[in-house]
Order: structure tokens, then sequence, then C-alpha cells
């Protein structure tokens, strides 16, 4: 009978816990609804008839609510209370006025609506932030992103959020006050704030005495605060490293679907065939068909369409003549074609030129190729190779090769510039190094040139649009996409989109 007894007490004692979890679980719920809580944002999904489509927004809602927990700053309402909403407002299919009804159950601060949708390749996002709250009247905005990687979606609208969170202080609200001047305020690890001393907008001083993940026991230096009252504190997040993460990341994608690596190449190494194409095949392409080699030095990248650029050629053509008989035309062709060969009608100064034209012939044959490879690259729609880290790489051509690191960005009419500009300021000072004065002036002239070029090389934005596409932020209000393409029987197709923001 005493076992009965004990077993009956134990059962009573575990009915009792389940109870008491029960009405824990119900004020954890009803805390969400707490004033002192964070300032909530809740994230919903438009949906679509497209499977993949709606996975990919929910991919892109998983990554803005990632990044509204690093940050910090809004606290993202959970999916299990966002269906307990939709629950009690027993509806069936959102429409467009229900996402307030249900982001004012849930006590939202402020809600956002992501929606995706596809036009041919090209994906185009929208994700709009409204607020309930009026203190942050100001985030209210229309985010629209496009790409044609779907992975890029929600790196491109999580990096937006990022930006969104610049400069927004810390909103912290007084829970209590106690006799011995600390107070507890709404403000914890979460939010970023550690064991220290912060000034607040109000001019205040908070010293976090201890810390919690979403409350911390703080001394408040300045005027005594009530329970209830809001203070801003100068601690901003840290959007710089997400912002980077995820351009990082976008990167990655976009080079791994336009790299040659994973397309023309197919795993070979394209960087190790780049430079063997400038100093080996290249050179020997262009001694046979001066200009027109350059073109054919391509197929080396494994570009086999044979459709090269008409202007490219003529103007590389016209470049290594130029280096091969431009002393011999300025004499009147009254001088041997070639520089070794000693010549009374040839002055010590026209034999410098002379040579350095032709000691300078591998370099516009290098020249010639970057300007037929970056044609190349912009008409098949792929990125040279190291493109990862494009800034450095086009420095280093340009050190080597002058203009080259223009032409790996794609910008051809720049690389012509500064290879013309610099080739004649070389020229011009070994032609007057004896003059002092001119001599010096012009090599001051050529560093200038060069420096310049070095620096255009490394910040210069890219010119291949479709690499600009993904890493671009915001598209613009109306913007035009046209594409040819070769259909499954040979037919040209051309495709036009033109996704217009409104």
């Amino acid at each position: 009978m005493l076992y009965n007894n004990n077993k009956v007490q134990k059962c009573l004692l575990s009915l009792l816990v389940i109870t008491l979890i029960g009405i824990h679980s119900r004020a954890a719920l009803a805390n969400l609804n707490n004033r002192y809580t964070p300032p909530r944002v809740v994230v919903f999904s438009k949906r679509q008839k497209n499977i993949t489509i709606n996975a990919l927004t929910d991919k892109s809602v998983e990554s803005i609510k990632n990044v509204f927990n690093e940050l910090g700053r809004f606290l993202p309402i959970d999916d299990t209370h966002i269906q307990e909403a939709i629950e009690k407002s027993k509806l069936e299919d959102i429409a467009e006025g229900d996402y307030d009804s249900l982001a004012k159950i849930l006590r939202a601060d402020i809600y956002m609506i992501v929606s995706v949708t596809q036009i041919m390749d090209l994906c185009l996002a929208e994700a709009r932030v409204i607020p309930r709250n009026p203190d942050y009247k100001l985030l209210e905005k229309r985010i629209r992103v496009r790409s044609r990687i779907m992975m890029n979606i929600p790196m491109k609208l999580g990096r937006e959020i990022a930006y969104m969170h610049k400069n927004l202080p810390i909103r912290a609200g007084i829970i209590k006050n106690y006799d011995n001047g600390l107070s507890l305020i709404n403000v914890g690890q979460w939010h970023g704030i550690d064991k220290s001393e912060y000034p607040t907008i109000q001019g205040d001083l908070i010293e976090v005495i201890q810390l919690g993940r979403l409350e911390s026991i703080v001394r408040i230096k300045g005027r005594r605060r009530k329970a209830g009252e809001l203070i801003s504190i100068e601690v901003f997040p840290d959007i710089k490293r997400i912002i980077c993460e995820r351009e990082s990341n976008i990167s990655r994608l976009t080079i791994d679907k336009y790299g040659l690596e994973n397309t023309l190449l197919l795993s070979r190494n394209p960087g190790k065939r780049m430079i063997e194409g400038i100093c080996i095949v290249n050179m020997g392409s262009n001694i046979c068909i001066p200009g027109y080699g350059a073109f054919l030095s391509t197929n080396y990248l494994g570009f086999n369409n044979h459709s090269s650029d008409i202007g490219g050629i003529v103007v590389s053509t016209g470049a290594i003549l130029t280096h091969i008989s431009l002393p011999w035309i300025i004499t009147g062709f009254k001088i041997n074609p070639l520089p070794w060969e000693d010549d009374s009608d040839r002055d010590q100064n026209m034999k410098n030129i002379h040579i350095f034209l032709w000691a300078t012939l591998p370099v516009i044959f290098s020249v010639a190729y970057m300007d037929q490879l970056a044609y190349q690259f912009k008409k098949n729609e792929l990125l040279p190779p190291y493109f990862g880290n494009n800034n450095a790489t086009a420095l280093l051509f340009s050190a080597f090769i002058p203009g080259g690191g223009l032409f790996y960005k794609g910008h051809r009419a720049l690389g012509w510039g500064f290879y013309f500009s610099e080739m004649f300021l070389g020229g011009y000072s070994l032609y007057y190094k004896d003059s002092k004065k001119k001599g010096s002036t012009t090599l001051i002239a050529l560093g200038v040139i060069k420096l310049f070029e070095f620096i255009s090389a490394y910040y210069i934005k890219p010119s291949y649009r479709f690499y600009n596409i993904e890493m671009e932020r915001e598209f613009q209000r109306v913007s035009l996409d046209l594409r040819f393409e070769e259909g499954n029987e040979g037919d040209n197709i051309i495709s036009i989109s033109i996704p217009y923001r409104y």
C-alpha cells in the first residue's frame, strides 16, 4: 500500500512538472509580445506555383533571418509563431492585405514580404520592408535584386539587409531599476555588447555589470532613468564582415558558373594555359601571321567559334607593322630595315629607336593577344583565369604588359590607350636621352602614366556585364537584357527581357 502511495505521489509530481512546463511554454510565447524584448521582425515568403522558385524564396527568407540574427538589432520571429498566427487568423490563402494583419498579431515592429520570379534565365527578387513601429519608419524600402545564378539571390538579399543596418544603434529599454543604482535593460550579448562602458545618444554612459544573452544589469552614469524609458546606445553592427562574406560567396558562385575551368577547359588549369598562350603560343602565331595570329592563339584557351574582332586585328596588325618599319619609313626607306645592321644613314638616336621598337615586338604581340582574349571573354560570357582576385591580377598584368590589366578586365579601348601612350613616351625618351631636359621630362611623364595605369587596373570595375549583374546591388528602374543564343537545331535565338522597377 505504501508502494502504491509513493507511485501515486510520483505520478502527481510528474503531472505537476508537465503542467509547469506548459505554463512556462505559454509564458515564453506570451513573452514574444513583451514590450521589453528586442524589436521583432517577421519575414513572410510569397508563394508561387513553381516549386523551384518557392524553394529559392525559402532560402532567401532563411538568409535574411540569419543576417538579422547576426547583426543583433531585430529578433526574427520563428516559423512556429508565424504558423500559429496563420491558424489563429484562419487564413487558407494569404492575400496581399493579410500580411499586415499577421504582423499585427505577432506584434512585429517591422515585417518583410519576400517574392521571387523568373524571366527566362534571369531571377528577380523583391523584399519589401514595412515598419509597423513608427520609430523605424526610415527603414521602409523596397529591395530588388537580380541574378542569372539562383543561389546568388539569397546572398544578395542578405547583403542588402546588412546595408540596411548601417549606423543603426542599439535601442535599449529599461526594464527595472534597483535601489543600489543598477538597472536591468533588455540588451545583451546578442546585440553585440560586452562588459564595458558605452555612450548613449542621450548623453549618458552605460557600464555593463552583468551580461546576459538578451538582458543585462548596468549602471547608468547620468540622469536617473525611469523603468520603461528607451535609450540609444552608440554601438553599431559590424555590417562590413557580413557584406564581405556575402560578396565573397557571390563572386565564388559566379566564377564557378562563368570560369574557364568549369566551361571550356573542364578542370584543366586555365591560368597555366593563359600564361603559356601569352609567352609561347601567341608569340609563334604572331611571327607567322602578325595580328591575326593573336586571334588564332585564343583557341589554346578553348575558344573555337572562329569569330574574331576585325577592328582589334586591324589595330594590332598596324601596331606590329609600326614596330617593324617606323624608322625605315621616317628616313625615307634609306636605312637598312634590320636594326642590328650598321648603316651610315642612321644616327645613334635613330638606331636606339630602331632597336627599341624591334625589342618590344613581344610586347605588342602580348597586347594583341590580350585584346583578342578580352573580346572572346565578353562575347562568350566567360571570365578570365584568377578572377577571384581580379584587382591584384590586373595589376600584375599591367606590370608586364602596357595596358594589360585593363584588357584583363575587358576595357579594350583603355588598354590600347595606355599601350600607345607608354610606347610613345618610352621611344621619345630614348630618342632624346642625350637631352637631359627632354629625356627626363618624358621619363617623368611615362612614370605618371604608368602609375595612373596601375591605379586604373586595380580599382576600375570589370566591364563584363554578366559579371557585373551578379555583383551589383539593386538594379535600375528599367534594364534591357539582350542575348544571342544558338538553338538545338543550329538556329539563332534572340532573347530579350526588360525588368521594370516600379
